[in-house]
């Protein structure tokens, strides 16, 4: 069974969060050459992460080379057409615009498309919002 959680902190919170449940092993009982056998496994905890990045917005073309976004939709989201929905979805709840494609790329900061060890999926981007003052209101 599979649980998909959203967690913020500092890194060294997470870290440690992350330790302590890897540490956890969870009972399990199953058949081994026909006797019943109890055997304890390790939780398993992988990343599977939303990231905030924030800069000027002159800048919104080559972030979203810089990032790894492609110029055309992600291999993910072509394998498992659910993840539209679902990113519709966040967008929503998020707040946010669909996120625009870049008309360059830059080819060095591109994951690596043969390993498809990185994924890069743009769920949408949100314009700063200011105060009177000119000052920003995070």
């Amino acid at each position: 069974m599979e649980l998909y959680v959203a967690a913020i902190g500092t890194k060294m919170c997470m870290d440690e969060w992350e330790t302590d449940l890897r540490g956890v092993k969870l009972p399990w009982e199953h058949m081994k050459n026909g006797k019943k056998v109890k055997e304890y496994l390790r939780l398993g905890v992988c990343d599977f992460k939303l990231k905030k990045i924030f800069f000027p917005k002159e800048h919104l073309e080559t972030v979203m080379s810089l990032v790894g976004v492609s110029k055309e939709e992600s291999y993910i989201i072509k394998r498992y057409p659910k993840i539209r929905a679902g990113m519709a979805i966040l967008r929503k709840a998020l707040g946010l615009k669909k996120a625009p494609r870049p008309k360059k790329l830059l080819m060095h900061m591109q994951p690596n498309a043969y390993t498809k060890a990185v994924a890069i999926v743009p769920l949408g981007i949100k314009d700063d919002k200011f105060d009177n003052d000119g000052i920003e209101v995070l």
